[in-house]
């Protein structure tokens, strides 16, 4: 008697489900192992683009289902193709096996699993090696959907007093504890400016040297993080606090790392890279997370505002209290601005007639020169200028009792009689950072209790800073100290 040939999905004249559900259930668990293998070796952003394609390529809802994934994103054009592609194969593969037969029919299923196998294994996976290849640092950058992985990318790069240029550098790789942070938007600062002179005081003391990249007003995108970094942070748009400090010294225990003898500064400090880049990796313990209505305006001010905010908190005024913030600059102004917030009569004096006229347009009717600042009483005095003789006029016009922040920083000592201070029972205080008021900053600005977008004036590309560091101003600039720099803008 002869044996019936075994049947199998091959065979050219009998159609087997059975063996069908039989592959497609192997089908999956290469997937779902692949998918595990990307979530354990793969930095955060390709594994989320590597999902879409594995897990979402089958059954995009059994994928979102099983995983927690969701289906393709409409800016993820990879994903949705190979999920689109294999789809239309699977229904191929079942059309031609339930509706022909013959050598047809076998040949048809074999070139049909090839391209299901193509866009749900070896496509994914050769992507996956391609992006793990190549020598030195690399890193990934998230434009609509595609992974773009880098080995180098711009930077503005300070290489001696009034020397600086765009150059191309290596793109950093966030190392443990680190997010890697695709940066949106930057401030220029003074220091910046003190740094490109060869003034700055760092640079004296062997806290900084040249070459040097700096930036530390910035926020941006997290695109990646290092081992021991929740993954959660990826996507999520961010700015970082400036004073890194070493995390084990008493004043770092005791919340205070912003004054940590061993502390690095972003761009400013200790050889710690800054924001004047497309990409820049740094602590994830030192970011604040942006709500979406802090858009990267708002985001880059949250750094000099958190300053702002902490001088105008040392001011301790209320709505009875008189108030002089001497120099309308940007974090004299940011400072004016939270003081009258909180319902404080506030007065600034300046030295320039455009600083003074960019006050009033701002609502700030009690503008004056040193010469004509009335003989008023006031509660307390903010100097956020750079004049050594601000602080002993600052205490010579302060009420008995009253208060004195120092936020500004001039380049020579300044000098005050303490026997003044003891006898007008006054309190001074000193400003060095925004970092214990970031959080609050963030709230502040999300919520609009202040609205300091006026005081930017520009927003440039990365191969315009030098000239704005040189005190240039850009075509077309406003009325306000501040300038912005996105990395992002084409050169030219």
């Amino acid at each position: 008697m002869t044996q019936p040939e075994p049947t199998s999905p091959w065979s050219a004249t009998t159609n087997t489900p059975g063996w069908d559900a039989l592959f497609l259930a192997l089908l999956v668990c290469a997937v779902l192992i692949i998918n595990s293998f990307a979530e354990a070796t793969l930095p955060n952003l390709v594994q989320d683009e590597l999902r879409h394609p594995l897990l979402g390529a089958l059954l995009p809802a059994l994928g979102a289902a099983a995983m927690g994934t969701p289906s393709p994103r409409p800016g993820d054009p990879l994903g949705l193709f190979l999920n689109a592609t294999t789809l239309g194969l699977l229904l191929g593969y079942f059309v031609v096996d339930l509706g022909l037969n013959g050598r047809v029919r076998r040949r048809g299923k074999w070139l049909l699993l090839v391209g299901i196998l193509l866009t749900t294994v070896f496509l994914p996976t050769g992507k996956l090696i391609l992006l793990r290849q190549g020598s030195g640092p690399a890193s990934y950058t998230h434009d609509g959907g595609v992974i773009q992985r880098l080995t180098t990318m711009r930077a503005f790069v300070l290489d001696g007093p009034g020397l600086g240029a765009v150059r191309e550098v290596p793109a950093p790789e966030p190392a443990p504890g680190e997010a890697l942070v695709a940066v949106e938007r930057v401030g220029v600062c003074g220091t910046d400016a003190e740094l490109f002179s060869g003034h700055m005081a760092y640079l004296h003391q062997g806290h900084a040297s040249f070459p040097l990249r700096p930036g530390h007003e910035w926020c941006g995108r997290v695109t990646g993080v290092g081992p021991g970094v929740d993954p959660a942070w990826v996507g999520r748009r961010v700015m970082g606090d400036t004073m890194l400090g070493c995390g084990t010294c008493h004043r770092c225990r005791r919340g205070r790392q912003h004054v940590c003898e061993r502390r690095t500064e972003v761009g400013v400090r200790g050889g710690r890279h800054g924001a004047l880049a497309e990409l820049i990796a740094v602590p994830a313990g030192s970011l604040h997370a942006l709500p979406d209505t802090v858009d990267p305006l708002l985001g880059a001010l949250v750094e000099p505002a958190g300053n702002a905010l902490r001088a105008a908190r040392a001011a301790d005024a209320g709505p009875d209290d008189r108030v002089l913030v001497a120099g309308p600059g940007t974090i004299g102004l940011l400072t004016a601005l939270f003081l009258r917030a909180g319902g404080a009569e506030v007065h600034l004096v300046g030295v320039t007639a455009a600083s003074l006229a960019f006050a009033r347009s701002l609502g700030f009717d009690r503008t004056w020169e040193p010469a004509t600042l009335p003989a008023l009483a006031f509660d307390a005095v903010v100097d956020a200028t750079n004049a050594a003789d601000l602080p002993a006029l600052a205490l010579d016009r302060v009420e008995p009792g009253g208060r004195v922040v120092l936020i500004g920083l001039a380049g020579q000592p300044s000098g005050i009689d303490t026997r003044t201070l003891a006898f007008k029972d006054v309190t001074a205080v000193g400003i060095l950072s925004a970092s214990p008021a970031l959080a609050d900053t963030v709230r502040a600005l999300a919520d609009g209790v202040i609205d300091p977008r006026p005081l930017v004036a520009a927003t440039v590309g990365l191969d315009q800073t030098a000239a704005v560091l040189r005190g240039e101003r850009p075509a077309g600039a406003g009325p306000g100290p501040k300038i912005h720099i996105d990395p992002r803008r084409a050169p030219g």
